[in-house]
């Protein structure tokens, strides 16, 4: 016979066991949900089908998440890391399964697996609170409280700002870098100058199109690293720039240019932009002006005025429209003049020679503008022109006055008083009379020359009874057509003479008529 013998294997609860992995993720990643994470290799499908597991997780790094991780029964991963976050936290993992736990049963396992964030740069942060240089005016627009040192008009060499001050701890933030001090310049105002950088401290040189796509970055951590403005001639008022926080992360040196249009984020760059501005307070200019042609006049001129003929160059022309000029006018002659020469506030000047004065006059006139005379302003300056007046001769003038030899009887008739050397009828061999005695010193004057006596021009011989005639050293000639064409005689040669021939037996008196002659 054959005998059966059993043997019953007792059913034990198996420890569950799951398959997890690795989770990696970047820094800021958001709220993580992992279906089927975690799988069972034991338990659940060894003939336990109608288990169910539980997930008791732990980790060393719960200042990771602002959620800590769970599992849920079904397997799915759970957690949210905090911003900003980033490293690596080890999580273990109990496995509860629904499974008798009494030994020799087994109804929980342990899994472990890490979670690993990437660190992800932030871009520098701007805020205008607190100690903050900032105002921050709203949609990411910023204003650097502390402006650039002010500067003169035409300062052209000024030392500039060091870009150290341009922000500080309280106006930027940036969680890897601590506060970033670099800066990338956005814009840059050139419309009334150029706004230049150095970064060795003293070599200055232009930015170069300052814009989002093309951003110069500098270090404020560098105290040579500075920023100036050189505004052009005559500008004052105000001038800006832009530029946006650099945390210095992406490898790039000072000096540098890059685009910032991306900006915010993970970037390098601030999302916000800062407007830095400076002031170029006006000077008052030094007023020039430019002169008219040189003034030329005849002697003897009379009241000469020429309109417009001071200029304004600068000063009331270079944005300082509401000035007026005043001239205060001194020359190097006040006695070529009856009224001196003067510069009224529209420009106009006015003069009047002296009668009889020729030569020239040198005209020094102070431009005084109506602005301000204090330090650095500039309200005055000299300047310089001449005055020429041509001459023109004067005629010799007669008088009858004094020691004159003659005798003045009125509209410009006058008569000899020293007449001819009397001679005798039917002399017509006389020796004549010289022509130096037919005017003195006394009888006539010439402004044009000291020498009065210059001669004589015969403009009348009365031949009606004898024959007048002159001898100019080679013996006498007859006049003729004297009433027409005069004969010019000189005073200072003895020689010149001149005498009358008488008629046969004509007796009585004869004349001749002469004016004096400057021989100009």
């Amino acid at each position: 016979g054959e005998v059966t013998k059993t043997i019953v294997v007792n059913s034990v609860n198996d420890e569950p066991r799951v398959s997890v992995s690795d989770r990696t993720i970047d820094e800021d990643a958001g709220a993580q949900t992992v279906s089927s994470f975690a799988t069972g290799e034991s338990g659940a499908t060894q003939g336990e089908d109608g288990q169910t597991f539980t997930f008791n997780l732990s980790n060393n790094n719960s200042g990771l998440f602002d959620v800590q991780p769970t599992i849920a029964s079904n397997g799915t991963l759970t957690f949210t890391p905090k911003a900003n976050a980033n490293g690596t936290a080890t999580v273990t993992a109990e496995v509860v399964d629904s499974g008798s736990g009494v030994s020799p049963n087994d109804n929980t396992g342990s899994s472990t697996f890490n979670i690993n964030i990437n660190a992800i740069n932030d871009a520098p942060v701007l805020t205008g609170a607190g100690a903050s240089l900032l105002t921050n005016n709203g949609s990411n627009n910023f204003t650097a409280n502390d402006q650039f040192t002010a500067i003169n008009e035409d300062n052209v060499a000024s030392s500039g700002n060091a870009v150290s001050t341009f922000l500080n701890a309280a106006s930027v933030s940036d969680l890897e870098q601590g506060t970033p001090l670099g800066i990338a310049v956005t814009d840059a105002d050139n419309t009334n100058g150029r706004w230049q950088f150095t970064l060795d401290g003293t070599t200055f040189t232009d930015f170069t199109a300052a814009s989002a796509s093309n951003s110069t970055l500098l270090d404020g951590a560098n105290p040579n690293h500075k920023i100036r403005f050189v505004p052009n001639l005559d500008f004052f008022g105000t001038a800006t720039i832009k530029y946006r926080a650099w945390d210095k992360t992406d490898g790039r040196s000072a000096g540098d240019t890059i685009s910032t249009a991306s900006n915010g984020g993970t970037t390098s760059f601030s999302a916000g932009e800062i407007t830095k501005t400076i002031t170029v307070t006006s000077v008052n200019d030094e007023p020039t002006v430019t002169f008219g042609a040189t003034p030329t006049v005849s002697e003897d001129s009379s009241a000469q005025t020429i309109s417009s003929f001071a200029i304004p160059l600068s000063g009331a022309t270079q944005r300082e429209g509401g000035q007026t000029f005043s001239y205060n006018v001194t020359n190097s002659n006040n006695a070529f003049f009856s009224v001196q020469p003067s510069i009224a506030d529209n420009g106009t000047l006015t003069y009047t020679p002296a009668a009889d004065a020729n030569g020239s006059a040198v005209v020094t006139v102070e431009v005084v503008d109506s602005g301000s005379n204090i330090s650095p302003n500039d309200n005055s300056s000299t300047n310089t022109f001449t005055i020429v007046v041509t001459a023109v001769n004067d005629a010799p003038v007669l008088t009858g006055a004094g020691s004159s030899i003659l005798t003045d009887n009125g509209s410009n008739n006058f008569t000899a008083n020293s007449q001819f050397t009397a001679i005798n009828e039917d002399n017509v061999s006389s020796s004549g009379d010289a022509v130096s005695t037919f005017i003195n010193n006394s009888s006539v004057s010439d402004a044009d020359s000291g020498d009065v006596l210059g001669g004589i021009a015969i403009t009348f011989t009365d031949d009606t009874n004898g024959q007048w005639e002159f001898d100019t050293g080679t013996g006498f000639n007859a006049f003729s057509a004297t009433t027409t064409s005069s004969l010019l005689l000189d005073s200072n040669n003895a020689a010149h003479k001149i005498r009358f021939v008488p008629n046969t037996n004509f007796n009585g008196t004869a004349t001749i008529k002469y004016r004096a002659w400057d021989q100009t």
